[in-house]
């Protein structure tokens, strides 16, 4: 094998993977937040985002405002979570696409690491301030993980089908 060829493959491996690693410490940095933290930021955030859906929501009554934030905040978080682990879903999917393994076995792997993470991530938040581990955001995050593995392969056949048009134009 050629030096250069060599090379370009080890970077590649070497790129995707510190993404999956640098996906891994973004999370770990949100669980880490103690609750009055965490929940200070989501609920801002999503101030913002009710307030941008429904203009009026500024001129309702503080108590009503204050309920409906948070019904919201908790969708919210847990729609966080399922995206979280989408995106992980899709970088290890990516990563593990530069070895020459199945299809069935890279969906396994990849969806066995999401489900570790996501389990040794909720016993870390035993040790934060206000936190605890849950059973159903596992599950939140298994999901969204299922949900980006099939995104990825979806938009890989797609991506194969344009290379494999192009190269019947070229001919």
């Amino acid at each position: 094998m050629d030096i250069k060829v060599f090379c370009k493959r080890y970077l590649k491996k070497c790129v995707l993977w510190a993404l999956v690693i640098a996906w891994m410490s973004c999370i770990f940095v949100f669980s880490a937040q103690p609750a009055k933290v965490s929940s200070k930021t989501s609920m801002a955030e999503t101030n913002e985002i009710v307030s941008a859906i429904n203009p009026k929501f500024d001129n309702l009554q503080k108590e009503t405002q204050i309920n409906e934030l948070a019904q919201f905040d908790k969708l919210f978080r847990k729609i966080a979570h399922n995206l979280l682990y989408f995106v992980l879903a899709i970088l290890v999917m990516a990563a593990l696409s530069t070895y020459k393994i199945k299809l069935s076995m890279k969906m396994l792997l990849t969806l066995g690491i999401n489900l570790l993470y996501g389990a040794s991530d909720e016993i870390h938040q035993i040790f934060v301030a206000g936190r605890g581990p849950l059973v159903t955001d596992v599950l939140l995050d298994v999901a969204g993980a299922a949900v980006g593995i099939l995104v990825f392969i979806l938009f890989a056949k797609i991506f194969k089908a344009i290379i494999k048009r192009k190269a019947k134009a070229v001919i």
